[in-house]
């Protein structure tokens, strides 16, 4: 098929060529292609002669996304595309009565992430973070050229409040004009958080050290990006995790408002889950939760199993979840008629069960 090329040169806004920018151009029917500026920041594309509807997409390190359609009367022309310097972002964090926060985390997350970003941060990967000097101001230095997302949030969080989030912020460049979002001073006001302390204690009352706790946010997605499976396959979004500590007390600050439940986690005992609480107006509350101590099954196989393989034991409980081991003394070679195995079941929650072989 015919062809014809699509050149052009990258430069920053001071004339100065850019080494290395990513060109994309992508177009109808479906196609795409790419390529890298040489030294002095020229680029050179073959493109179909029937493709139509061209986009072009330059991103380089430190400056800001370039994004274009190119209309058909500048295909045959060399393009001509000046990128922005993205700058650091200035700003301050401050709370309800104007006064600046020391020490307060500010982060630049991909909006994709901002569900779990703006109630536990701490939890999120962000694309770049610092921290606020003594009178509340901020400088974060940022690069987001290499991030599928185009857009973006700020996130600033802080000892004895709740984290809060800036409005969206865009830094693709339009029609070679630095992009609004380097130009703003950003202003993040943060509320005095609720604190949630309790105590994990067993059935008998006694406290559990080290459980693992979690308090689930719900109204969210079950999915929380950036956390493994195992810590998102539960009902509500993780909003913050700690340990308890030797007396089986342990204590998350700094809670938005919202609907939660509590989980606690120990080997040797059932999950322990709490029923569901609002945190509302930066009330602290104290809720302890609750585990069950697991049991065990043990005991004995007696018959002729000379014409059977290995053999494994189920249990399958009322809530209908299995467990299994494998029968102990086995001899697959013995030809004794009657013989006897044993078999033992560790860590079974509370409960009845059925046994099957």
């Amino acid at each position: 098929p015919h062809s014809h090329p699509l050149r052009g040169r990258v430069l920053s806004m001071d004339g100065i060529p850019i080494t290395n920018a990513e060109i994309k151009v992508v177009w109808e029917p479906p196609g795409e292609t790419s390529a890298q500026t040489d030294q002095a920041g020229n680029f050179s594309l073959e493109l179909p002669s029937e493709a139509s509807g061209l986009r072009i997409d330059v991103t380089a390190p430190n400056h800001a996304r370039h994004d274009q359609r190119i209309p058909k009367n500048q295909r045959q022309q060399e393009l001509l595309i000046r990128l922005a310097s993205i700058l650091p972002l200035h700003g301050r964090v401050i709370d309800d009565r104007q006064a600046g926060i020391a020490g307060a985390s500010v982060s630049l997350f991909e909006n994709s992430r901002i569900r779990l970003a703006r109630v536990a941060p701490a939890l999120s990967s962000a694309i770049a973070q610092t921290k606020t000097d003594g009178e509340g101001y901020f400088e974060l230095g940022i690069d987001p050229g290499d991030s599928a997302d185009r857009r973006f949030r700020l996130v600033a969080w802080a000892d004895g409040y709740q984290p809060n989030a800036s409005g969206t912020l865009n830094f693709v460049q339009r029609k070679q004009k630095a992009p609004v979002a380097l130009q703003e001073d950003f202003v993040i006001t943060l509320i005095p958080g609720a604190g949630i302390t309790g105590t994990v204690r067993n059935s008998q009352g006694a406290q559990i050290a080290g459980a693992r706790v979690h308090l689930r946010r719900h109204g969210g997605s079950s999915q929380s990006a950036g956390l493994s499976a195992s810590l998102s396959a539960r009902d509500g979004e993780i909003a913050a995790v700690t340990t308890a500590s030797g007396s089986g007390a342990y204590s998350l600050p700094d809670i938005p408002d919202g609907v939660y439940h509590l989980e606690a986690f120990r080997k040797g005992y059932s999950p322990g889950r709490t029923e569901e609480f609002t945190v509302s107006k930066s009330q602290s509350q104290q809720i302890d939760i609750n585990v069950v101590g697991v049991a065990g099954i043990q005991g004995q196989i007696h018959g002729d199993r000379s014409r059977l393989g290995p053999l494994r034991l189920l249990a399958f409980s009322e809530a209908g979840r299995s467990y299994s081991t494998a029968i102990r003394g086995q001899n697959p070679n013995s030809t004794s008629q009657f013989s006897t195995a044993s078999y033992q079941l560790e860590e079974l929650p509370p409960g009845i069960y059925r046994l099957e072989l």
